[in-house]
């Protein structure tokens, strides 16, 4: 048995009251929940969707949907982990370190030479328009030929 918009909406009030408010993470127990109490009512067809409802949440046990919010999280950590070590890969490439390098080695000198609070903010538009030069990396994907 397929549950009605009524019933998504009612289901997705439940998991807000629970304290999700990540709309990410609201789905993907919506998507376990949904499941399950679609599972219960084609099983029993005499039981209410609240009662399929309150026992799929029994179901999850003491600590409830938090094991999917750990699992939800953990992926998330590794996802932007790989994506922090590309972008230090790339950083770290053969003429970006040299330009950036360069580009300390130089902001260095001149802070010794002039010595003004517009200095860093200087070094902030120079730095701003190295990174506005460069390829935008969208998912590994270069944007400019993802269309």
């Amino acid at each position: 048995m397929k549950l009605n918009k009524q019933q998504l909406e009612r289901l997705r009030a439940f998991i807000r009251q629970r304290g999700f408010t990540a709309i990410d993470l609201q789905m993907e127990i919506i998507d376990h929940v949904a499941c399950s109490i679609e599972e219960k009512l084609t099983r029993n067809p005499g039981m209410n969707f609240e009662e399929a409802l309150q026992q799929t949440h029994a179901e999850f046990g003491i600590f409830g949907f938090s094991e999917l919010e750990a699992a939800m999280a953990k992926s998330l950590r590794e996802k932007y982990f790989y994506q922090i070590c590309l972008e230090f890969k790339q950083w770290m490439a053969f003429p970006t370190v040299l330009v950036v390098g360069g580009f300390g080695v130089v902001l260095y000198r001149l802070f010794f030479m002039i010595a003004t609070p517009w200095l860093l903010t200087i070094s902030g538009f120079v730095y701003l328009a190295f990174q506005w030069e460069q390829p935008h990396i969208v998912c590994g994907y270069n944007a400019s030929t993802v269309s």
